[in-house]
């Protein structure tokens, strides 16, 4: 499912990370910019203790008492760790690229953040 629908994003800059992410995994029906704390909430997912195949990865934040999405992809390697991922709101589809590299783009997360996966429930219906 995630390799099919990465299809439709190439070459698109009308989302942002989370949506992206949430289109790749079947959480979201289309792949285009809603406000992500109105439809989103990661709260909805399981948390996983390590990665797997299709899960989300987010890079989350804390300020003052609320947490943050920094960032957020799909895992799509597992050896090498790779995410599927956009660039921000608007921002480039970028496929398979290195967690490190990911990472290296969010200095405030290098500082002060966590990364927690989460299984889709799409991903969570196949494992059962």
């Amino acid at each position: 499912m995630i390799n099919r629908r990465a299809e439709l994003c190439r070459g698109t800059e009308r989302s942002n990370c989370l949506v992206t992410a949430w289109y790749l995994t079947g959480e979201q029906k289309k792949d285009y910019y809603i406000d992500p704390f109105v439809e989103m909430t990661l709260n909805s997912l399981k948390v996983a203790k390590d990665p797997s195949l299709g899960c989300l990865i987010a890079w989350l934040t804390k300020r003052s008492e609320c947490v943050y999405i920094t960032h957020i992809g799909v895992v799509t390697s597992l050896n090498p760790l790779l995410v599927t991922h956009r660039e921000g709101a608007e921002g480039y589809f970028i496929e398979n690229q290195t967690f490190d590299a990911v990472k290296e783009s969010y200095a405030d997360f290098n500082r002060h953040g966590w990364i927690a996966y989460y299984l889709p429930n799409a991903l969570r219906a196949a494992q059962k």
